[in-house]
């Protein structure tokens, strides 16, 4: 250092003769080892040898860094222990050497050899007591060194331990000097803080017993001493001696009878000798019988006031363990037998388990192998072997362990691992056992203990101290455990829960990756492909990513690999475990983010990716996830992918399933209905509770509640030995609920069969003291509190129900298992509670039900709930009835008796109760929740009860159809409003606001308003809402300044409002000055308070963006996706579609966030760009709503001012508004929208404003403002001179050229096609073909103009046509067939530029091709002159060209249209088909085309050589490519003589077995052998060769299903390399059901690569032709329902089936499962009511035929006999029980609606008839209407 040497190392002497000089430290170190080695042996005075340095100060200035080491203390110990110098010498040296070792440089050993030099100064009898003082201080110096906590700690105490011994070998000696001991003394308080387990327990004895000393001065030293040491230790004498019970207490109780010592100590702790005792004794008494201290027991039992021998009986428990550890040795044995009355042996039965924890714990230190003796000693000396039969020790042991193991687990974890008062190597130890224990035990032991191991390593490894023994053990359990028990969850698991501590603790976690993905790889391999991912860390996992890689087969390509990665995140986000959700989700969003041009691509692909379609699926569900960061993870994920629109999530659906109430019905009178609910409890919430839980603690309160629901059915373990005292019915019943659990969760559940799990709180208190008449709803409650208390309070009224009360625990920790058991507690209560009971279910359904101020999720939750609970008592109401009429039919069918009552009759409690709850109340509670669809059905009840007229009851109350309005604007079903419009007589203000509002007509509704607060009205309230309602008004017109400017006027009037009144106009004031970019407003408003609400978030947000304020943006960004994602958990039970307006506001989040980056370089150009184009992107997959696009093109707006981006992308997205609104008809809105925009001469501008003015019925300023823009296009004189120079040149003279800007030059092709959509009507010919030449020679790519050119010459020439010209003749110089290829090369031009007309064009096109080309071969054929040479060999060209450039989708989709035509006459023609059905489509889709092939092949002989010609064609070309169509066309052609034959087979031959209902049913194998025996015969043609078993029929096609053939996409090729995703054939099932029919159609099934099994109708003699031709139609009619806004708006929509034709009398129909004939459905019903069918068809016919004799129009008298017996209407009621789901029989009902107009529409085209009830049939899964057997048309 730098210091002077005497401030640290040595004291000035004393004697002035010393002088002192200060010499440089080098002259030190050269001259010190001579000197020291001159010395003499003997008495010297050593400072004569020190004259030439004469030092004692030592300057250390120009000393080298460390530069003190061993020979420079060594050299001071010399000075130091040197008596022959002077005695202050020695001592200053002494003390010096203390500070000195303080800073130098020593080894382990150096210490050691120091240590022993300074303790015998200490105890050498020529020092003095000073110089004793100084070594003393010296070696606490030595203490004090680092290596003292380093890695050397054990050794270093241990050797002080030995080499301070003597001190207190002094301090205990009496016969050692005064002097000495007191010294000792003070030793053993110095060093008493230094040493730790023996060492200090030495001191602290010897302390202790100096209490109780002769010496006055020992004992108030040693008192003195033990408060130091307490103070030292910050413990009390009290917890001292109780920490340190080994030895301590021990010494003081084996002093009872030779010292007063234990009553001294007691006093001092302030206790009594006898409470110590009581307190200590499992600590001290099975030591001292294991030592066989029998006079000390004999003591401690008088003190307990015991005998000797009860005082042992009684404690075996604690005193055999420590027996069996330490040696039960003949002495102890005999000791232990004296004191108990019985054997001895049979004691160690009834011990077993604590003696195996206490041996099983020693398994984790160096007393292993002693404690596994003692196990051996334990089963060698007990019954246990015998009582089991088991012979083998090992196995005794395992099945010892098996029995205590969860005992064990819990007394490791509760009592070691987790207690903050265990030492480390205490909690070291424990795991260490806890590896022996595992290693112990069989495999399949293991089993049933893995969950909780798992739990307590994951709660260990958090400790960085542990961890390294916790992954030791890790390994162990991982190659242990039976590897049946890992699937892809637990696997994904454990990789996240390891990956989390990689970086920390690397080298203990990677032996654990290698053992999972190498040394156990064929193990896990199977289970890598559902891995999320793998850690970041290739360095240390490079052989294991490489195995991982290997397994999941990641493709190169981009697409490919992020389609991989989205498949296997999107199965673990929603993984059981918190955790792993976090990290999927963490590393999804990373994903999505880094490939975000790929995602949207695959997004806004027509046929959106499925995994991305169920990742929005579990995101919308997430936001009922528990764990709140997984939750709003889930919301930016929602957020990230977009409000995609619900529309395009058709194929999946996106409502979280109601919970198993509705799935189990408790019949609350029966015993196995019960059980049903138990089992579903213990196996689908408890099970899944225990294993996701995340801590031990969590996993022991599952753990309680399955012994307990357990012991409720009776279904324990009886111990051996003890008495079953069950009776055979409860047996039998616990035989019964064990039977119905699987096997692999029986492994689980095993352990809480003998467990003895007991709770220490009672958890009922809080419930207990709240009156039953009190509800329980408190609006400030949390949602999940109040659905405990109230499933605890419930279960408290129950008597009867001991299952349920062992879930109490868990209610308050698993919401699921709380919604899943009330809605079973309220109906058991309804049944089997007290009045008081019943009575507290009405009091908390109305409290929650009439809660209308509240918004919060508690509210929105609870109301949801109360709607759930609600549903499964109408339910069980009709299930009831049902089993009731089903009853009492049986009954009068048997003997006439009259059934018994049901449970469900009028007078029942469930319907009393439900009574009581008014759908007034439901219908209003539903309305405020914007749960439209279960308001309408509450509605509906309401109007339908009591058999009312429901018309008539709606029309006697105008509040019937306003409350009906409220509820149609809700559901956003313009058609219904209108339907109410026209009912209404007279309107009311909130009539025309309603109807207003809804249709988009501000202007009016501000008008109205405005009119209405000019009328005198008092009621303050009323005017207040008014006013804000103009507000509301203004801001929807995009009056933002009127907005604004009116709000501080409001506030400046402070007479007229309140202060919520104010904070309401301060939030619109927020909402109207952030849209104007006015943000010192909006933070003027925010500051003084406002109404909360998503505008006002969305100002928070964006203000701390202008601000820069990163952190209130992420606050206020957070907050807001938590408060959205509540409000999305309310209407996630429902349906996508109603959540989406919440998912749009978590789409505008995102959109935000996105933007921060721009907030540290608001110039970055590309950064800009980005942003727009990604905005770009996401409003594609938009609803097209207003409501919806509306907000976010105003946020954006707000985003392009707080960057000042400029004002170009603010008129876009102003357009953008007019265009949706225009859509929508709301014409106001997009007229103010327009208004907005700043440059209004634009060619875009013009454009959306020339539509917006015809459809508001301007059609002048609508051709007005379109000529502005095509004021330069010169008209030409006569559409024939155009027509001519089509002949010559191909070309119309023009001078007009259109804009360059892209915007503009598509603005420019939209105003030519408006003008033509205005003038075609005029005839006006010639200006249609200027306009149309213009757009299509300069907008190539514009492919509307070539489709409308194509339309126009395609239409000129069929009206020629029909004015009777001759096909041949020229017009105006140029001929029809001119004009005729000029419109095929305008249709493949529109073709080639888009597939959005491809159903227009691709049948039209192919129709004028094949007709003219057959033409022109007829009338060759007849003899006449070609005169069409050149124009063939110009549509030659153009159709070869199209075969090269249009993708094979296209030719898909007229594929039949192609087979229908392949007997074509023309050579050339037929060579062109043969190309796009070889070359296009063969080779694109070699699955999918050979059924189409399957007809053609097994056609006519002309039909079939064609076929042959095109095979050769085929196989021709397969030489020179890698297709396998030779084997693909053999497979078509064996499948289709295969599926012919089990058609065509007679099912009356032997062989069929005769089932109910006519139907037989025939083996695929019986029928296969025939066909081969009739083969051999010869009696058939033989057929080529099929294996013997149906499952062995597979076949590399797809399976025929709609999805699969009919349904592909149009730009992409399903090529053999590429096309692994289809599902093709692997075989049939063995069984064929023949139908009751006359051509008897049978049942056939194909088992996919998928493992599905798909049903199929094979019709013998019946040509499915035209059913296939009006299949195809109807697609067509789906595809343009799908492309139209309105249509797509109402989900109008056919439902179609596949239909293949296997020739011309035999075919295959897809099999629509769930669908039911309408004749059978209504029947059921009107059966139900009372009026079966039958009668009343009779009763109608003979009335019908009746009064028609009289002249009575049949009309009239239709209708009078339709009211009379059809009414009221039943059909309803179907749909009520199939759907109990309000959400669901809204859809069913609508999607009838809609399927069966739809249809009959459609149908009315084609002439569709035999409509009947039979050919009319209902999805009972949707409530599709499907029609069926389409083959009679044309009449």
């Amino acid at each position: 250092g730098q210091e002077p040497l005497d401030s640290y190392i040595i004291e000035r002497p004393a004697s002035p003769e010393h002088s002192v000089h200060c010499v440089p430290y080098c002259q030190l170190c050269s001259q010190r080892e001579s000197l020291a080695a001159q010395a003499p042996p003997g008495p010297v005075n050593v400072l004569k040898f020190a004259q030439p340095i004469d030092a004692t100060v030592i300057n250390y200035s120009n000393a080298p860094p460390g530069a003190l080491y061993h020979n420079h203390c060594t050299f001071y110990l010399f000075l130091a222990n040197n008596n022959s110098g002077a005695a202050d010498v020695g001592r200053s040296f002494m003390r010096a050497f203390g500070r000195l070792v303080q800073h130098a440089h020593l080894s382990t050993e150096e210490c050691l050899a120091h240590l022993k030099t300074i303790t015998a100064a200490f105890w050498d009898s020529r020092q003095d007591d000073v110089k004793r003082i100084g070594a003393l201080s010296a070696m606490l110096s030595l203490f004090r060194r680092p290596e003292f906590s380093g890695e050397y700690q054990q050794l270093y105490r241990r050797n002080l331990y030995m080499t301070l011994k003597p001190i207190a070998d002094v301090l205990r000696n009496p016969g050692s000097p005064q002097a000495s001991r007191l010294l000792a003394l003070k030793a053993c308080n110095a060093f008493a803080c230094f040493v730790d387990d023996d060492g200090f327990d030495l001191f602290l004895q010897t302390i202790l017993e100096i209490l109780v000393d002769h010496s006055v001065d020992l004992r108030g030293a040693s008192l003195a001493a033990i408060h130091k040491i307490c103070e030292n230790k910050k413990m009390s004498l009290k917890e001292l001696v109780s920490s340190r019970k080994d030895n301590i207490v021990y010494h003081l109780v084996l002093t009872l009878k030779s010292s007063p010592l234990l009553d001294t100590v007691t006093a001092l702790m302030e206790t009594t000798p006898t409470k110590f005792l009581q307190e200590n004794l499992e600590a001290i008494l099975p030591k001292l019988v294991h030592s066989c201290h029998r006079e000390v027991v004999a003591e401690v039992a008088k003190r307990l006031q015991k005998t000797p021998k009860e005082l042992v009986a009684k404690n075996l428990n604690i005193i055999l363990p420590v027996c069996f550890l330490e040696g039960l040795n003949k002495e102890v044995s005999s000791y232990l037998q004296e004191s108990v009355e019985s054997d001895l042996v049979n004691e160690l039965v009834q011990f077993n388990v604590p003696i195996v924890k206490l041996l099983a714990f020693h398994l984790g230190d160096a007393r292993r192998e002693v404690a596994t003796k003692a196990m051996e000693t334990l089963l060698a000396s007990s019954t246990y072997l015998v009582a089991r039969e088991i012979q083998d020790r090992k196995k005794a042991l395992q099945e010892i362990l098996n029995k205590s193991f969860l005992e064990l687990l819990d007394d490791f974890y509760r009592l070691k691992l987790s207690s903050a008062r265990t030492e480390l190597n205490v909690k070291k130890q424990a795991i260490r056992a806890l590896g022996q224990v595992i290693n112990l035990l069989e495999p399949l032991h293991l089993r049933s203990f893995y969950i909780k191991i798992i739990a307590i390593l994951k709660a260990v490894m958090a400790s960085a101290e542990l961890r390294e023994e916790a992954c030791a053990v890790w390994l162990i359990l991982l190659k242990r455990v039976d590897h049946g028990v890992f699937d892809s969850q637990l696997l994904s698991d454990l990789v996240v829960h390891f990956t989390s501590y990689l970086e920390d603790s690397e080298n203990c976690i990677v032996p654990l990756f290698n053992y999972l993905f190498l040394e156990a790889k064929s193990h896990f391999e199977k289970y890598f492909q559902d891995i999320p991912f793998m850690p970041d860390k290739p360095d240390a996992l490079d052989a294991c990513i490489r195995a991982y890689n290997s397994a999941v087969k990641s493709s190169r390509d981009p697409k490919e690999q992020l389609i991989s990665q989205l498949s296997r995140l999107s199965r673990v986000i929603t993984h059981e475990n918190a955790t792993v959700r976090v990290a999927a989700l963490e590393r999804l969003l990373k994903l999505l983010r880094s490939d975000a041009s790929i995602v949207q691509r695959l997004i806004s692909m027509e046929s959106m990716e499925d995994n991305l379609r169920w990742i929005v699926t579990c995101a919308v569900n997430g936001s009922t996830d528990t764990h709140i960061p997984a939750r709003v993870l889930f919301a930016e994920l929602l957020g990230e992918i977009g409000a995609i629109d619900p529309t395009r999530l058709n194929k999946i659906s996106t409502s979280v399933s109601k919970e198993s109430s509705i799935s189990v019905i408790l019949n609350p009178i029966s015993e196995s209905s019960e059980l049903k609910v138990v089992s579903e409890i213990v196996i689908k919430y408890l099970i899944r509770f225990f294993k996701s839980a995340s801590t031990p603690h969590n996993q022991d309160i599952a753990g309680h509640a399955i012994q307990e629901v357990l012991k409720s059915q009776y279904c324990f373990d009886v111990a051996p030995g003890e008495r079953d005292e069950r009776t055979e019915d409860q047996r039998a019943r616990a035989n019964k609920f064990w039977a119905a659990i699987v096997t692999e969760d029986k492994l689980l559940l095993e352990p809480f069969r003998s467990s003895k799990f007991f709770s220490s709180a009672d958890l009922t208190d809080k419930i207990r003291n709240t009156p039953l008449s009190v509800p329980l709803y408190k609006p400030q409650a949390r949602y999940e509190s109040w659905i405990a208390d109230w499933v605890i309070r419930l279960i408290l009224c129950l008597n009867d129900a001991s299952y349920y009360k062992g879930v109490i625990g868990v209610a308050r920790q698993d919401r699921d298992l709380c919604q899943s058991v009330l809605p079973h507690l309220v109906l058991k209560v309804l049944y089997t509670g007290s009045k008081e009971a019943k009575e507290s279910l009405r009091i908390e359904f109305v409290a929650v039900l009439s809660d209308s101020e509240s918004r919060g999720e508690l509210n929105q939750q609870a109301t949801e709930r109360i709607f759930t609970v609600f549903d499964y008592l109408n339910v069980f109401i009709e299930k009831t009835l049902a089993d009731e009429r089903k009853t009492g039919a049986a009954t009068r069918a048997s003997d006439g008796r009259k059934p018994q009552a049901s449970a469900a009759s009028a007078s029942s409690p469930v319907s009393q109760f439900v009574e009581t709850l008014q759908h007034v109340l439901l219908c209003q509670a539903a309305l405020r929740q914007k749960n439209f669809t279960r308001a309408l059905q509450h509605f509906e009840t309401m109007a339908r009860a009591g058999n009312q007229d429901p018309i008539e009851w709606l029309l006697s109350n105008p509040d019937h159809l306003q409350l009906l309005q409220k509820i149609y604007v809700g559901l956003d079903e313009p058609d219904l409003l209108a339907g109410i419009a026209s009912m209404q007589q007279r309107s009311s203000l909130e009539d025309k606001l309603l109807q207003y509002e809804a249709a988009g007509r501000w202007v009016d509704s501000l008008n109205a308003v405005d009119q209405s607060l000019q009328m005198p009205n008092n009621d303050p309230e009323t005017m207040r809402s008014r006013h804000v309602y103009r507000l509301k008004c203004l801001i929807n017109l995009n009056l933002y300044d009127s907005a604004l400017s009116l709000v501080k006027a409001e506030l400046a009037d402070k007479i007229h409002y309140n202060e919520q009144h104010a904070a309401h106009l301060r939030a619109v004031g927020v909402d109207a000055a952030r849209r104007l970019g006015k943000w010192q407003q909006v933070d003027d408003f925010l500051k003084q308070g406002c109404q909360s609400g998503f505008d006002l978030s969305i100002a928070q947000i964006l203000l701390s963006l202008k601000n820069k304020d990163e952190s209130m943006f992420r606050k206020h960004l957070q907050m807001c996706r938590v408060e959205q994602m509540s409000k999305l958990s309310a209407t996630v039970s429902e349906s996508y579609a109603r959540s989406y307006p919440i998912v749009a506001r978590l789409h505008m989040l995102s959109e935000m966030e996105k933007s921060w980056p721009l907030v540290l370089n608001s110039s970055d150009k590309p950064a800009i760009n980005d942003m727009l184009q990604l905005w770009e992107n996401r409003s594609q997959v938009l609803q097209p709503s207003f409501g919806i696009c509306e907000p976010i093109l105003s946020l954006r707006m707000s985003i392009c001012d707080i960057f000042n981006i400029t004002g170009a992308q603010v008129d876009k997205t102003w357009l953008k508004i007019a265009q949706i609104a225009r859509v929508e008809k709301k014409f106001q809105l997009s007229q103010y929208a327009l208004m907005r925009i700043k440059n209004q001469e634009s060619a875009t501008t013009r454009v959306e404003r020339a539509p917006l003015e015809m459809d508001s019925g301007h059609a002048s300023d609508a051709i007005s403002e379109v000529s502005r823009v095509l004021e330069k296009i010169e008209t030409l004189d006569d559409v024939m001179t155009c027509i001519g120079r089509f002949r010559h040149d191909g070309d119309c003279e023009h001078n007009f050229y259109p804009p360059k800007d892209p915007q503009e030059r598509h603005a420019w092709g939209q105003a030519i096609m408006f003008t033509l959509k205005s003038i075609e009507a005029s005839g006006d010919a010639s200006r249609v073909l200027t306009l149309l030449h213009a757009l299509t020679t300069n907008m190539s790519a514009f492919g509307e103009g070539h489709l409308a050119m194509a339309r126009f010459l395609d239409r000129y020439t069929s009206e020629t046509s029909k004015q009777n010209f001759d096909f041949t003749r020229k017009i105006s110089g140029v001929g029809a067939s001119v004009i005729l290829a000029k419109t095929l090369q305008y249709y493949v031009n529109a073709l080639e530029h888009g597939s959005q007309f491809i159903y227009q064009v691709g049948p039209r096109l192919m129709t004028l091709w094949l007709d003219f080309t057959e033409k022109v071969h007829l009338m060759v054929k007849e003899g006449k002159e070609n005169v069409f040479l050149m124009e063939l060999a110009e549509i030659k060209r153009i159709m070869n060209d199209a075969v090269d450039t249009l993708p094979a989708g296209m030719w898909y989709t007229v594929l039949p249209q192609l087979i229908s035509r392949v007997t074509h006459p023309d050579q050339t023609t037929w060579e062109i088909l043969q190309r796009i059905i070889a070359e296009k489509l063969l080779e694109n889709y070699p699955r999918h085309v050979p059924w189409h092939l399957i007809a053609w092949s097994k056609g006519n002989q002309q039909r079939a050589d064609r076929y042959s010609k095109l095979r050769g064609f085929v196989l021709g070309r397969a030489k020179h490519t890698s297709t396998q169509f030779s084997k693909i066309l053999d497979q078509a052609e064996r499948l289709g003589d295969f599926l012919l034959d089990v058609a065509m087979y007679d099912v009356e031959e032997k062989g069929a077995v005769k089932v109910p209902a006519g139907k037989w049913l025939i083996s695929l194998k019986h029928i296969m052998s025939q066909l081969a025996t009739m083969g051999k015969r010869g009696s058939v043609p033989k057929k080529r060769a099929l294996p013997s078993k149906p499952e062995e029929l597979c076949f590399d096609l797809v399976v025929p299903v709609e999805s699969e053939l009919f349904h592909l996409p149009l730009t992409e090729s399903l090529k053999l390399e590429n096309s692994n995703n289809s599902i093709t054939i692997r075989g049939f099932s063995d069984e064929v059901e023949v139908m009751k029919s006359m051509v008897k159609p049978r049942r056939i099934v194909m088992i996919g690569s998928n493992g599905v099994h798909y049903s199929f109708l094979a019709k013998p003699k019946d040509d499915l032709r035209k059913d296939a031709r009006v299949t195809d139609f109807n697609n067509v009619v789906n595809y343009l329902l799908k492309q139209d806004p309105e249509g797509r708006r109402r989900q109008l929509v056919i439902r179609t089936y596949g239909v293949i034709v296997l020739n011309t009398e035999c075919g295959l129909l897809s099999w629509v499962p769930h669908t039911y004939a309408m004749r059978h459905l209504t029947s059921d019903q009107y059966d139900a009511a009372g009026r079966p069918i039958k009668w009343i068809s009779n009763q109608f016919k003979r009335e019908f035929y009746d009064r028609k004799k009289d002249d009575v129009k049949s009309e009239d008298v239709w209708r009078a006999l339709i009211k009379k017996y059809c009414k009221p209407s039943r059909f309803w009621r179907w749909f009520v029980l199939t759907f109990p789901d309000p959400n669901s029989w809204y859809r069913a009902r609508m999607a009838f609606t809609r399927t069966a107009a739809v249809m009959y529409m459609v149908g009315h085209i084609p002439g569709l008839g035999d409509r009947h009830g039979e050919n009319i049939h209902i999805d009972g899964r949707n409530g599709d209407c499907v029609h069926v057997y389409l083959n009679w048309v044309f009449q």
